[in-house]
């Protein structure tokens, strides 16, 4: 297209539009990206590059900007636009834009276009519902879902049963069975660390996952949660908890099966904690 017909193009866009040309300089942009470029104190970009206006830009801006550079790179390497989306941390929170590169021709050159659609709405909400089916809806905690997506390859798994839960159930009702169960995991969050994970992984059975820990320090944190467990579970004089660690190998599953044979070895053997007991 010939620069006329450029300008009707870029005047009608919707959302942000940039072209640049074979040395990555900014030859149009719409009033959109201007406006919002301008907003942040950038202005007169035309005929400059993204790293150059990245050095004047605010840290915010500056990333942006880079990070459009360098998807703009990438479509040149591989020759195939991909879809990014780009997180923007602005001063009510990160805004989400949906960046995508395309090659036309402006007066016989080729430049490469850059697209850009305001997707916070729908990555916010695509958030929320990964995080919801990520979660246990009675605890907080995660849940078998969230494990899927673990990566941790050291530490320690400790897989943690509790003992006569059914007969709080029987006895009191589910009420007073769930509330055990949300006591419990909150004890759990009190004793491990914010970024350890721990997950409700079956009715009555969690699951820890701690990177760092060795076994003998997971053993003082049971050893205190224990301690917390009789306070909190005096009124359930048979109410206990069993637990089995094992290292953490290249095979999850294999470390899985492991702590959990261990507990059932420590259940077997009497190794049950009773709040009546301990």
């Amino acid at each position: 297209m010939n620069q006329e017909e450029m300008a009707v193009f870029v005047k009608h866009w919707p959302g942000f539009l940039s072209v640049r040309d074979s040395n990555h300089r900014f030859r149009y942009l719409n009033n959109n990206f201007l406006i919002w470029l301008g907003s942040f104190g950038v202005t007169n970009p035309v005929g400059f590059t993204a790293p150059e206006l990245a050095k004047v830009a605010p840290d915010n801006v500056a990333s942006m900007l880079l990070a459009c550079h360098d998807a703009s790179l990438e479509y040149l390497d591989i020759g195939v636009s991909i879809p990014k989306v780009i997180e923007f941390k602005g001063i009510n929170g990160s805004e989400y834009y949906q960046v995508m590169k395309f090659k036309g021709e402006v007066d016989g050159r080729t430049c490469i276009f850059t697209t850009g659609f305001d997707v916070t709405k729908l990555q916010l909400s695509t958030k929320f519902y990964q995080m919801k089916s990520q979660t246990d809806s009675l605890t907080g905690l995660n849940n078998k879902e969230a494990l899927k997506r673990l990566d941790i390859c050291e530490g320690i798994a400790i897989v943690i049963d509790l003992n006569n839960f059914k007969s709080i159930n029987d006895s009191l009702g589910h009420t007073a069975g769930d509330e055990a169960l949300i006591s419990f995991s909150k004890l759990l969050r009190e004793n491990f660390r914010d970024d350890d994970f721990i997950a409700r992984i079956g009715g009555d059975e969690f699951l820890v996952v701690a990177k760092g820990l060795t076994e003998t320090t997971a053993l003082f944190r049971l050893d205190a949660l224990a301690d917390k467990f009789e306070l909190e579970f005096k009124r359930y004089p048979n109410f206990g908890w069993a637990y089995g660690i094992a290292p953490i190998s290249k095979n999850w599953e294999e470390t899985f099966n492991t702590a959990d044979a261990n507990m059932y070895r420590n259940k077997n053997e009497s190794k049950i904690r009773l709040c009546s007991i301990y």
